[in-house]
This record gives structure tokens, sequence and C-alpha cells, in this order.
């Protein structure tokens, strides 16, 4: 696996001169950490139409009534997550971390079946559900930072037996590598690489360079992760997973 550092503090060259300027841009505002006590947090510009594609097939393909949006308010995902929910006219319900009971009584009471939050965030309400007697939520959503250690599947979701998607994302919003209906169904997290970026072609070392209109330059971007190629979706996408 790559030893970069954070991504983080590895964006800070390209972010920093941008930091000045953003408020008076008609940008959105991403932060460029998934912690809120990084001291390399900078925020980091998106266009005004920016959206979250990947997120509206996921629901389409669960089926989702009602989505719970579990994820830190400094994140700033929640105009993208509504957007792609209401492609499938999906209720949200937006609920700050670590508020279970929240979960509980949205899933008791508004009949939620749904539930998109970071993965270490997900076990730790599966837990609490289970240990309350709650009925499962039937599909959970996980998004995992790109320098996290792993991207597996919570235990407490894998005894549930559940339907599980999984995202990795480089930034809060910005997904690196994303799953279709195919891979969705198989609740395995394989990937396909996410047109946003144009990737290199050595899967040991993988380079991205930003194909979107994004407001600074991102090239050949290194990533502190390894992959493989496995095999071809049937969707005529080619199928990574991490080494």
């Amino acid at each position: 696996m790559q030893d970069t550092g954070t991504i983080a503090a590895r964006l800070i060259p390209t972010l920093e001169p941008l930091q000045d300027i953003i408020a008076s841009k008609p940008w959105r505002v991403v932060p460029s950490s998934f912690i809120s006590t990084d001291p390399n947090l900078r925020a980091l510009p998106l266009p005004m139409d920016w959206q979250w594609p990947s997120l509206a097939e996921i629901l389409a393909a669960f089926e989702v009534h009602t989505l719970i949006l579990q994820q830190p308010g400094f994140w700033q995902v929640e105009p993208f997550a509504f957007y792609a929910a209401r492609q499938s006219s999906i209720p949200v319900c937006n609920i700050e971390p670590q508020n279970y009971p929240l979960d509980r009584a949205a899933i008791r009471f508004a009949e939620t079946d749904g539930m998109l939050a970071e993965a270490s965030e997900a076990a730790a309400i599966a837990d609490y559900l289970s240990v309350n007697n709650v009925t499962p939520l039937r599909a959970w959503i996980l998004i995992h930072p790109a320098d996290t250690p792993t991207w597996e599947t919570p235990a407490p979701l894998v005894r549930a037996g559940t339907q599980v998607a999984h995202e990795v994302h480089l930034v809060p919003g910005v997904p690196l590598l994303t799953q279709c209906s195919h891979l969705i169904k198989t609740g395995v997290p394989r990937f396909h690489r996410s047109n946003i970026f144009i990737w290199n072609n050595n899967l040991t070392t993988p380079t991205v360079t930003a194909a979107a209109s994004l407001p600074f330059a991102l090239t050949n971007f290194a990533l502190p992760f390894s992959l493989t190629d496995q095999d071809t979706c049937a969707c005529g996408e080619r199928i990574v997973h991490r080494v």
C-alpha cells in the first residue's frame, strides 16, 4: 500500500491559496477532511451545480422509502443528498451523529428504512438498534474515507443480513469509488472507479486527475491505497477492489 500521508495534508498546497477568495466566489464548499479537529482541514470548493448521481442510483436500486442522513453537519453534503433523494421522491430525515434515540424514533414512527452514514458510525448505530430491539433497517449506504485502513462491511451489519452499499470518498461528497446497481446487490465492497476523475493505469499506485469542472487543478494526485482489477461487471465497467 502506498504511504503518501493523509489526503487533507496533501491537499493543503492546492487549497491554501483559495481560502481567502472562497467567500467571494459562487462555489459550494466541503471540508478537505472527514475529521473536524484535523489541523490540515481546509475548505474545498465545488461548483454550485455539484451533484451526487451515484447516491441517486443506490437509492433507486434499494427502493428506499425514507432515508436517514446521519453525517456530521460540517461535511456540508446535505444539499447533494437531498437532491439525489428527490429524484426518487424519497423523504430525508437529517439526524446528527450519535443521536441514536432519534434514529430509533424515526424507524418506529416514520417508517424509515434506509441509512446513510460513515462506516464506523454505522456500526455503532446498528449495535444500538440491535440492543434496543429495533426492527433492522432494510438498507444501509456506507461512506468510507479514502485514507481509512479498510472499507469492510461492519460486523453488526453482516450479522443483520441487511442490504449494504459502499462508496469511497476523496473528501465528503466527492466519490472516488462507486457501485452500480449490479455491485450494490452483492453487498460486497467492490467498486467502479468514479468518472469524476481520470485514473492512471497503475492500480498498485493509483493517481487521479480531475475530469470534472472543479474550481482548482488536481493532477496526478496520489491515492493512499492499492487496488486490483477483478472482472468486468454486468454494466460493462471494470470491477476493482482494495488489496
